[in-house]
């Protein structure tokens, strides 16, 4: 029997989109690896390669040093892609999927001619761009189009009516896909996926002793991929609190070099480069504090671990802070001090950071991976 052949369509903007790919293809590979075969592909970098690097340097310059301008940048997007009733605003719409049509142009052709070849029979698609390009062929080329939104909200060039099916973080973002159009049947609430270890339980003494931990409250501080924010600043404003202080930098080296001296200073600092088992410093921390990208958020909510949102990114992280503090599961944070004086009054109050504890456990979605691989193969064998 042949085996079904995905496509994953990702790219590299903010890191989530290729986590979300990554953790379905090993879902896949894990419980599937007899029926399914799976390849992972940049969107962006396979058929727009000139535009994809000038692009990606744009993104993260802007979100780095001019946040407001990705902001205007976002909203304008958002209202020249969507469709809307009054004839200015419908006109408009149309005028920017021509001009979109044309500058799409060649990666479109790319595309066409990289799937006539492949001939795969579902996509699945974790960037948006590619839920714009991809249906003009799909019936010539008979594949599925499978899109995962990877935050709790919906920039409208997520939306596309010949999208076959649509998996959501959240029941709000159903309905708002609804009401643009989107039937019911073809949208489900999974959760964003992230990988499956994030639904096991860990042995608590074990992890702290791995990473040199005591059992102090623990405050979990992650930058996110770009090290948005005053991580040094931060860590200066919760140092003289009664907690314990863990760092995530990630790939930072420089931040990490920064946040160094303190922690020879401060013994309640602990500060690490790249960490795999992120899973586990979750489950033994109490609060975390960072950005709001949906891959982080999905995986707190799996761990039951509750947030003080620090700088997100204007856009698409604030439909993200929007649902965790309307759940309230996290509070949003204006500067560092804000964060340190959120940490001291959860410290005061412990029975409303357990009440947090379990409204995070409530929305949490631990097994969102599962759900969309299983929803994927349900619907293909239909």
């Amino acid at each position: 029997m042949r085996r079904l052949k995905v496509i994953i369509f990702t790219a590299a903007y903010g890191g989530g989109h290729k986590s979300v790919a990554n953790a379905l293809r090993g879902y896949f590979n894990c419980r599937y690896a007899n029926k399914v075969s799976v390849e992972i592909i940049d969107f962006m970098k396979q058929f727009a390669p000139v535009a994809d690097k000038s692009l990606y340097y744009l993104y993260k310059q802007t979100i780095k040093r001019v946040p407001s301008a990705y902001r205007f940048f976002f909203d304008v997007t958002d209202k020249l892609f969507g469709r809307s009733s009054g004839k200015i605003d419908l006109l408009r719409s149309l005028q920017v999927r021509r001009l979109w049509r044309k500058i799409s142009r060649p990666g479109r052709k790319k595309a066409r001619e990289f799937l006539a070849k492949a001939r795969p029979d579902i996509i699945i698609s974790t960037y948006p761009v590619p839920t714009q390009v991809l249906p003009d062929f799909k019936k010539s080329l008979n594949f599925y189009i499978a899109t995962v939104i990877t935050d709790f909200g919906v920039h409208s060039q997520w939306i596309n009516r010949e999208n076959d099916l649509y998996f959501v973080a959240s029941d709000e973002v159903k309905k708002f896909l609804i009401s643009k159009g989107i039937p019911a049947g073809r949208v489900k609430v999974t959760g964003i996926p992230i990988r499956p270890v994030f639904s096991r339980p860990v042995n608590n003494i074990n992890v702290r002793k791995k990473f040199g931990l005591s059992s102090k409250f623990t405050v979990l501080v992650m930058s996110g991929e770009y090290g948005l924010g005053k991580i040094k600043k931060l860590c200066e404003e919760l140092i003289h609190l009664p907690v314990q202080l863990v760092i995530i930098c990630g790939r930072n080296e420089r931040l990490l070099k920064k946040i160094a001296p303190l922690a020879r200073r401060y013994r309640n600092i602990k500060p690490f480069g790249f960490v795999e088992e992120v899973n586990e410093l979750m489950k033994v921390s109490d609060l975390l504090v960072g950005k709001a990208g949906g891959i982080t958020v999905s995986e707190a909510q799996a761990s039951g671990l509750p947030m003080i949102i620090y700088c997100p990114i204007p856009g698409q992280e604030m439909y993200n802070v929007d649902y965790l503090v309307n759940h309230g599961a996290a509070f949003f944070s204006r500067d560092e001090k804000d964060v340190a004086q959120k940490v001291e009054f959860l410290l005061r109050h412990p029975e409303r950071l357990r009440q947090m504890q379990v409204r995070t456990k409530r929305i949490g979605k631990p097994l969102s991976t599962g759900n969309v691989c299983k929803e994927i193969m349900k619907y293909r064998y239909c």
